[in-house]
């Protein structure tokens, strides 16, 4: 039968997307079905656009309850989620991508007498990668382990308390790409932690997987370098985004240490101390393919990563410049 919550424990369900057309139809249909199956009798259903030129709107609109908004001028995954908060009603928020489908069992893995477990809740995420044809070449899971934990980063796909969120003000509306292990890393620095339940979440559908040289490609796409460099300059007091740093960083310690060096002793040969420390980060690499579309992303990586993070500065994007426009029923 499930669980039904109280009246004052509203649920908002807040989708963003850009394009996303049948798969937005799809996640909102499980959104139903988890209402369904949960017999849950305080709901809201928000759908954020982010200026798609597909049908996404159209098929939005074929919800009645849905509340849509699209984003027109501009518009990231940080900003879309900031409007929907902001729209939302409820005390708790679950924030999906439009192209995921949500287990309706986890609702009851996380609520206890009518209350979110942990401020702050995900599951296991699987990514089902699609053909052409929309049908599935191969699912890979995430986040699965056989007892709840505590992690650092949030992903694209959670479940918060209204308080939590505005706690630190949501997301930052300058992250094109990255707010969410930013969000993740203010959190913790607040004392809370994402807690990560063993049990299935959401699935990702994803028909935009494409082979070859995506490394590469995204090495020279700004938003998802400049992410990173501002993530860290931004918590550089936290003990939380320097666990990060040395966790998921090597290569790039190892270009800082480098460049000190090479100024200390004046003399670039200290450059090559970087170079091992790279192929190392890259070793379980079998294809020499593979292995140099990697070596080149990273190099170009840590290299923007380092000198954006002295010498880039994003500002803040007002309220008052974010435009969007009222599509709801």
């Amino acid at each position: 039968m499930g669980i039904i919550l109280s009246l004052n424990n509203m649920i908002s369900f807040i989708v963003i997307g850009k394009n996303e057309g049948w798969k937005l139809t799809q996640c909102i249909e499980s959104i139903y079905q988890a209402i369904k199956e949960n017999n849950l009798i305080n709901y809201e259903i928000i759908y954020v656009d982010s200026n798609s030129d597909d049908d996404s709107l159209i098929r939005c609109k074929k919800f009645k309850e849905v509340k849509a908004f699209k984003l027109i001028d501009k518009y990231n995954p940080a900003i879309a989620r900031n409007l929907g908060a902001l729209m939302s009603k409820g005390e708790i928020f679950v924030f999906l991508d439009a192209d995921m489908t949500i287990n309706p069992g986890f609702i009851t893995k996380v609520f206890q007498n009518d209350k979110l477990i942990y401020p702050l809740v995900a599951g296991i995420a699987v990514d089902r990668i699609l053909d052409n044809n929309r049908l599935t070449i191969r699912e890979i899971a995430y986040h699965k382990k056989e007892k709840p934990y505590y992690k650092l980063i949030t992903g694209g796909a959670f479940i918060v308390e209204k308080e939590t969120w505005n706690l630190v003000n949501g997301m930052d509306n300058r992250f094109v790409k990255g707010a969410d292990p930013e969000l993740g890393i203010r959190l913790a620095t607040k004392g809370i932690l994402l807690f990560n339940v063993p049990e299935l979440f959401i699935i990702h559908h994803n028909d935009k997987y494409k082979d070859g040289n995506r490394l590469t490609v995204q090495a020279l796409n700004k938003n998802v370098l400049f992410s990173s460099m501002l993530t860290y300059r931004k918590n550089i007091l936290s003990k939380y985004a320097w666990k990060r740093l040395f966790s998921h960083e090597k290569s790039l310690i190892a270009l800082f240490i480098s460049v000190l060096l090479s100024l200390i002793f004046a003399n670039a040969i200290w450059m090559l101390f970087y170079i091992p420390i790279l192929a190392a980060r890259l070793r379980k690499s079998n294809n020499i393919k593979i292995f140099i579309e990697k070596f080149l992303y990273y190099l170009i990586r840590d290299s923007v990563v380092f000198f954006g993070f002295f010498f880039f500065y994003p500002a803040p994007i007002k309220t008052s410049e974010i435009i969007y426009k009222n599509y709801s029923n």
